[in-house]
């Protein structure tokens, strides 16, 4: 099972700078089918996605994931 509730981080980051999918594909080195993906929560994220989407969004893991586990370190 993979952690659910980042998706809408992501997208919340992209639409605050007023980015299209297509814009973060590029500025991530993503395609914009995986940016989809992450963002319907169709597809996990992994350490080199969420890496990327730290760097360009200028946060850390956990700005991304912390909505992804419960209180006890659980994935939610």
């Amino acid at each position: 099972r993979h952690p659910k509730g980042y998706n809408n981080v992501l997208r919340q980051l992209r639409l605050a700078l007023g980015w299209s999918q297509d814009k973060l594909a590029v500025e991530t080195g993503l395609s914009r089918p995986t940016i989809q993906r992450h963002e319907s929560n169709a597809r996990p994220i992994d350490s080199d996605q969420l890496a990327r989407y730290c760097r360009v969004f200028r946060c850390t893991p956990n700005d991304i994931l912390k909505d992804a586990f419960d209180a006890d370190g659980r994935v939610a």
